[in-house]
């Protein structure tokens, strides 16, 4: 077999993806033979310089049977592997050892065009595997600073994983959207554009069949392996997705809210999805609970840099939020370090009531403890934080 011969395990998988699509391509060997002569005949004819009458209705049919045979062949392209899309979690069962992995279509190798593209330099400059970048909110912010003053990020936002699994199903339904041309242009193809709502439905499936993957993971082997880190997802129920899909995606009754929205990852763009060069770099950020799911024995969710990414989009496009966080830590390095005191501070200085207090702090401090900038300790039944000194907001 010469180098530019094709694998036999890729020749077979084409020949299980026609076998699973035989019936259809039986069914479209008649028509598409008579479609094919019909088009054959009018290029004879057109190039000969013949004046034939052509009935509409036969190059309408012409061209619906050829428009489904190309659709055919690019499903059949699909189940052949040259796609890596998302597969639809529904066809399986998390609690079956045969099943796909929770992290299946979400690791970084199948969130990338080729190979290690995102160690390239000129691969962020030159993107367009991703479709056009979009903006971030601070970008607005230079023309209209209002917009930016006293937003905060919501105490309900207390997880900061769940927003990786999202950005990851963004990237992967970005890479794999369709892409469509005109048989007789000779300009590249145009995309599906990702709308809110696929992101949402595609984001809710993953997540319930992670945290109930890692569940059934857990109990047969007796661990806590995900127990705690898929807390913050869903469990498939109506009202949980909502909540899940709202908090870590985004809104569909206000766009632009949602915690990769606020956070510059995403940007809402004529009820289209973008993601931005800072989301991309997010994402691609190597992570060891997604892409080193075997060695991962830590207690931590995010990288280093997947930490220094986060902070630096909080100070860019949550301005306010980012001065918190240094009141907080500078109080904390004081001694000034109980919920009740914090919560206190928050009453006093941003006019919160207790109950806004509360969530606020739990909130803001959940997010610096998973970015590694505090802990939380707990000595019987009292709680304070500390400083870790692994982040600096200087």
């Amino acid at each position: 077999m010469s180098e530019d011969d094709e694998p036999v395990e890729d020749v077979d998988k084409w020949l299980v993806a026609m076998k699973r699509n035989q019936v259809e391509l039986d069914q479209l060997a008649s028509p598409l033979a008579l479609a094919n002569k019909f088009a054959e005949s009018l290029s004879h004819a057109k190039n000969a310089d013949l004046n034939v009458v052509v009935p509409q209705i036969a190059e309408d049919w012409a061209t619906e049977v050829i428009q489904e045979f190309a659709f055919l062949v690019g499903e059949i392209a699909r189940v052949a592997g040259m796609s890596s899309k998302i597969i639809d979690r529904t066809m399986f069962d998390p609690e079956q050892l045969g099943s796909i992995e929770w992290n299946e279509g979400i690791m970084l190798q199948q969130v990338l065009p080729y190979e290690n593209a995102h160690l390239d330099p000129e691969f962020y400059d030159e993107n367009d595997h991703y479709h056009d970048f979009g903006n971030e909110p601070c970008l607005l912010g230079r023309f209209r600073p209002q917009l930016l003053e006293n937003k905060f990020l919501s105490g309900q936002y207390n997880r900061l994983f769940p927003l990786k699994i999202v950005m990851r199903v963004a990237a992967n339904l970005l890479l794999n959207s369709e892409g469509y041309k005109l048989v007789n242009e000779e300009e590249g193809y145009n995309h599906t554009p990702l709308f809110l709502e696929d992101l949402r439905m595609e984001a809710a499936k993953v997540a319930t069949y992670a945290k109930k993957r890692m569940e059934w993971l857990d109990s047969s082997n007796g661990t806590e392996y995900g127990s705690w880190f898929s807390v913050a997802l869903t469990d498939g129920s109506k009202k949980q997705d909502e909540r899940f899909v709202s908090q870590f995606v985004g809104s569909v009754r206000t766009p632009g809210q949602g915690l990769p929205f606020e956070l510059g990852f995403l940007d809402y763009d004529e009820d289209e999805v973008k993601i931005t060069e800072l989301g991309l770099q997010f994402t691609l950020a190597e992570n060891q609970i997604i892409d080193n799911t075997d060695d991962w024995k830590g207690s931590s969710t995010l990288s280093s840099l997947e930490r220094k990414i986060l902070l630096q989009a909080i100070q860019r496009n949550v301005p306010s939020e980012y001065e918190m966080m240094k009141e907080l830590i500078t109080m904390v390095k004081n001694g000034v370090n109980t919920p009740k005191a914090i919560e206190e501070f928050l009453g006093e200085n941003y006019g919160r009531s207790d109950t806004e207090a509360s969530l606020q702090r739990t909130g803001i401090f959940a997010r610096m403890q998973e970015m590694g900038m505090v802990q939380r300790v707990k000595k019987g039944r009292t709680v304070h934080y500390e400083i870790t000194g692994n982040v600096s907001t200087e």
